[in-house]
């Protein structure tokens, strides 16, 4: 193992940096809320247009994954300069990074396919039928 995916996996197993189990999981069942005439316009005139405390997927703005990715920063800094040292200053583009990561790495899973798609450990956050 080199250096990077050590550095990566004493990540991984650094508990102080994971969110709460529960709005995790709420914060992604999370649809989003169809953009405005107004706001769609404003999207194609800017394609990376952002939207203030909401994630955007196309036409859809997510208001849930902005608080979630905002935790999420959160607990990122103060390990800012071990863990993630290129990381913006500002808090808004990080922020912004980490919803749309979320986003685009979330996918459905039917509850069928939950004991069998995912780790032992996230067994407790699926209550049966």
């Amino acid at each position: 193992m080199d250096d990077l995916d050590a550095a990566k996996q004493h990540c991984i197993d650094n508990a102080s940096l994971y969110v709460d189990q529960e709005k995790w999981f709420s914060s992604l069942q999370y649809p989003g809320t169809e953009a405005t005439d107004q706001q769609k316009a404003a999207i194609d005139n800017h394609k990376d247009k952002k939207f203030t405390r909401k994630i955007r997927v196309g036409y859809m703005l997510n208001s849930p994954i902005y608080e979630l990715s905002s935790d999420v920063h959160q607990l990122m800094l103060p390990k800012k300069a071990e863990y993630f040292g290129k990381m913006p200053k500002n808090n808004t583009a990080p922020v912004h990074m980490i919803g749309e990561w979320i986003v685009a790495n979330r996918r459905l899973v039917g509850r069928g396919d939950f004991h069998t798609g995912v780790d032992q450990e996230f067994f407790g956050s699926c209550k049966p039928p």
